[in-house]
Formats: structure tokens, C-alpha cells, sequence
């Protein structure tokens, strides 16, 4: 890694809040990048060279630091990244004054680079893989100059996979810092705003392992404040040319989970007659019946629950705290502005299609 001067100027700023003394960062070739004084920066520190070389804390003395240019006395201390010395960071002031924080100050620097290349490793971590899964899910067939792109984010398309879809809700500002837990060939990529996309590959994972996949990145998304709260999962596509359909399977299911659950897109019944409904006939069921739902909450609210406890006018009062003489009164009110009464069948039915569809 290459110490640029906006990380060196970030590494001063955050010293300078808790150390009332000046700074000087070096980058590799002894060039002083940052510094609590401007007027030093773009000079040769001469002693930073030599520790650079060495690797070693240097003091410098009054009189040391009158023999160089640009060199003041205080302590110099490597900066180190994965074992090599990437720069210097130079804390002026007598040994006396500064020697007992100086280690703590070269510790400090060293974790505010890690943590700068951690985020920039996520970063491209989200980035790349977001880019790479577009366009495999736009391509109209596979070519080798994906399954090359593939092969340097460490994915193999040709691994049979599931395809699950995470909607979350939290901070939009910044992704959190990409899963160290997500398996080797595993893809996760942000899916718009409040989604995130996840191509799980099958080797021979039953559903217990897959709701162990999801409950690794739930848990790793909690602790950044995002709350996952569905999960569609498709069925497992054998070939990379049914990542469209994978996906689809993956929506169906999510539109159709309950919050805080994982639905499997092979567990849908209902929900797939709806999923698959044209836009024209949803048209027709919402000017017949959903308008009239959306515009009345609590005819909604109440055909909702009467699905949720199986049609027993006694739970349904009770769930939704009212009298049952109140919840005759509303599903009256359903019958004569919809049309559809709960104790035909075929009305039954469409109730409760269009329930979701408002949902």
C-alpha cells in the first residue's frame, strides 16, 4: 500500500485531536506529505531516510536536528503496513515531553491506515461485484469474457447456485464493510437502496444451510445498524443462463414473506398465481376491488387478519381488539363496496389475492 497525502493529511488531523504537538508524515522516499505546519510539506526529512531504511525509531536531539534541513527534533517512528515500512511519522518536541506517547501515536497512525485500506478493499468489494452480477443478469448469454471477469472476483459461474434477495432497511449512506464470514465463491452485491443480492453457491446445501448463509450476513448487517427484514430465496439454478429466472424466483419470493422471515420460492402456493398475474389483470382487480381497500385501511387491515387466523371471526375480533358485532359490521362493509362476500369460494379468493396486492 502507497501512503498518499490525503490519508497522511487524515492521519495528522486525527493525531492533532488528542496530541497538542506537531506532526510530519513521511511517505516512502522520506518527502514530508502532512503536516500540523503546512510550510514543511514537499520537503526532504533526511532522518525520516534513514528510518525508512532501518525501520527503527530515531530521536532527534536540538543538536541532532541542526546538522539537516527540514528536520526538527522530537522522534521519528516508522509506519508500518503488513510488515513493511510504508512511511514515517515524526512527533516534534524534547524526548522528555513526547517519548511517552510517541509508540501509542505510531500505533494510532497504523490503525487509521488499516482501517482506510479496509474500507477501501470494501468498497471495491461492493463495487466490482454489483457491476459484474448487472451484467450477468442483463446478459442475453454467456460469454468468456465474463466468466473471465468471474474468475478474478474469485466466482465460477458454472457452479450451480441460488439466487437469494435480502431486503433491508437502515443506513443508505455507506455500505458496511464487506462480510469476512461470506464463503469462498459466495457473491454479495448491493441491489438497489434498501436490497442486497446474494448468489449462494449450492454444494449440496439443504435449506438448513442456507438459512445458516442468511443468518451469517443478517447478524453482520445488525452490527453495521441494517436490519434485513425478508429473504426470497429461488430455486437452485443449474447453468449461469438461468440467473434471470433465478431472479425472478428470488422477487416472487420476497414479495410474497411475511417480515422477519426467509420464504422459499418452491414453498410459495397462492402468492405464485398472483406473482404471475399480467399487468392487465392486476389492473382489473385493483380498479374493482383494491382501490376500494386502499382507500378504506381498516377493511384491509380486517380481511388481513381473518386470513391470518384462518377465517375465525372469534380470533379475528380478538387480534384485532374490537367487538365481533364490530368486525360483522366491516365485513358487511367489504360485501357492499367490493362486491365480494368472505362466504363464497370464488370471492374468498380474490379478497384475498387482492389483500396482497395492496399489501
Amino acid at each position: 500500500m502507497k501512503l498518499l497525502s490525503l490519508l497522511a493529511e487524515k492521519v495528522v488531523d486525527d493525531v492533532s485531536q488528542v496530541l497538542n504537538e506537531e506532526i510530519v508524515v513521511m511517505d516512502e522516499k522520506g518527502i514530508i506529505i502532512a503536516a500540523t505546519d503546512d510550510t514543511r510539506v514537499g520537503a526532504t526529512h533526511e532522518v525520516a531516510k534513514e528510518v525508512l531504511m532501518s525501520g527503527q525509531k530515531r530521536v532527534i536531539s536540538t543538536h541532532q536536528a541542526g546538522k539537516f534541513q527540514h528536520v526538527r527534533a522530537g522522534i521519528t517512528l516508522p509506519i508500518r503496513f503488513r510488515k513493511r515500512v510504508i512511511g514515517v511519522i515524526g512527533i516534534t518536541g524534547p524526548e522528555s515531553e513526547v517519548g511517552g506517547y510517541a509508540e501509542l501515536i505510531q500505533r494510532m497512525t497504523e490503525l487509521i491506515v488499516h482501517q482506510v485500506y479496509t474500507s477501501d478493499v470494501s468498497n471495491a468489494n461492493w463495487r466490482g461485484t454489483e457491476l459484474f452480477v448487472h451484467d450477468w443478469l442483463q446478459a442475453n448469454h454467456v460469454t468468456k469474457e465474463l466468466s473471465n471477469r468471474g474468475e478474478l472476483l474469485g466466482v465460477d459461474i458454472e457452479i450451480p447456485r441460488y439466487c437469494v434477495l435480502l431486503e433491508a432497511e437502515g443506513s443508505d449512506e455507506l455500505d458496511p464493510p464487506y462480510p469476512p464470514n461470506l464463503e469462498n465463491g459466495d457473491v454479495l452485491c448491493r441491489w438497489g437502496s434498501s436490497k442486497y443480492l446474494v448468489l449462494l453457491e449450492e454444494r449440496g446445501r439443504q435449506k438448513d444451510l442456507i438459512r445458516q448463509a442468511i443468518k451469517n450476513l443478517t447478524d453482520h448487517f445488525r452490527f453495521y445498524d441494517i436490519t434485513i427484514r425478508r429473504v426470497g430465496v429461488s430455486k437452485e439454478m443449474s447453468t449461469p443462463g438461468e440467473i434471470q429466472k433465478a431472479y425472478s424466483e428470488a422477487t416472487a419470493a420476497v414479495e410474497s414473506c411475511d417480515v422477519g422471515s426467509v420464504q422459499f420460492y418452491d414453498e410459495l402456493t397462492l402468492s405464485l398465481v398472483l406473482h404471475d398475474l399480467s399487468e392487465e389483470t392486476k389492473g382489473h382487480l385493483k380498479e374493482k376491488v383494491v382501490s376500494v381497500l386502499a382507500a378504506e385501511p381498516a377493511l384491509t387491515e380486517t380481511l388481513e387478519a381473518l386470513f391470518e387466523n384462518n377465517l375465525s371471526l372469534k380470533q379475528t375480533a380478538h387480534s384485532l381488539h374490537i367487538h365481533i358485532n364490530t368486525l360483522h359490521y366491516r365485513l358487511k362493509k367489504v360485501e357492499e363496496q367490493t362486491g365480494c362476500s368472505w362466504k363464497k369460494v370464488e370471492d374468498l379468493l380474490l379478497l384475498y389475492l387482492c389483500t396482497r396486492l395492496v399489501g
